[in-house]
């Protein structure tokens, strides 16, 4: 499908709608699959200088072990690590029962957004596809690991319409290609990953 170009002034006038107060994103358990590269060494043989660059991969359960390190503690079996919406990330047991607040080693950013979709002002229901400029930083002191990864981020986004006792169910569903950049070690690293984020609250209106 070919993509169309808007013309100035329809581009103009839609940034002068007021913006709604569509609902995005719920807690969600994280899914990281990251490969980062970095120098592994760097040699003169003669006239020849000669670089060798080493990957290395983190996704959830590595994310999740340096954690636990970072905050000494042992965390238990099926243990997940949790994105709320406003951006703090914590460590759940399986049954989705706080252990500990990582927010001050792990922090998302939902910053701008773009809304697609349709939202009902009264019930508050919407079916929508948001587009948001989407971060998540690592600063992991002891592992000496400065991590910040990037991207558009696509959210499909869904909230019913609230029964008889004000009962509503909320899903967001967020799928994001992410570029990153850091240190390990003061050492220059670089990367590339996806970040998968999922999830679903019940929420009663009183």
């Amino acid at each position: 499908m070919k993509s169309k170009s808007l013309p100035l002034p329809l581009l103009l006038a839609a940034a002068l709608f007021p913006a709604l107060p569509v609902q995005a994103t719920v807690p969600s358990p994280l899914v990281l699959n990251f490969t980062f590269f970095i120098q592994a060494s760097e040699v003169t043989e003669g006239n020849l200088f000669k670089g060798e660059v080493e990957a290395v991969r983190l996704n959830s359960k590595d994310l999740l072990a340096l954690l636990a390190t970072q905050t000494v503690q042992t965390f238990p079996k099926g243990a997940r690590i949790v994105v709320d919406p406003d951006g703090d990330v914590y460590v759940t047991d399986k049954n989705g029962v706080l252990i500990v607040d990582v927010s001050a080693f792990a922090f998302a950013d939902f910053g701008g957004d773009l809304f697609n979709g349709v939202y009902n002002t009264v019930t508050e229901q919407e079916k929508s596809k948001i587009y948001i400029a989407f971060g998540l930083e690592l600063n992991l002191p002891v592992e000496g690991l400065v991590l910040n990864m990037t991207g558009l981020a696509k959210e499909n986004f869904s909230a019913s319409k609230p029964n008889n006792q004000g009962t509503q169910t909320l899903k967001g569903k967020i799928a994001c290609t992410v570029t990153g950049r850091g240190t390990l070690e003061s050492s220059l690293i670089l990367g590339e990953g996806k970040i998968d984020l999922t999830g679903k609250e019940v929420e009663t209106d009183l």
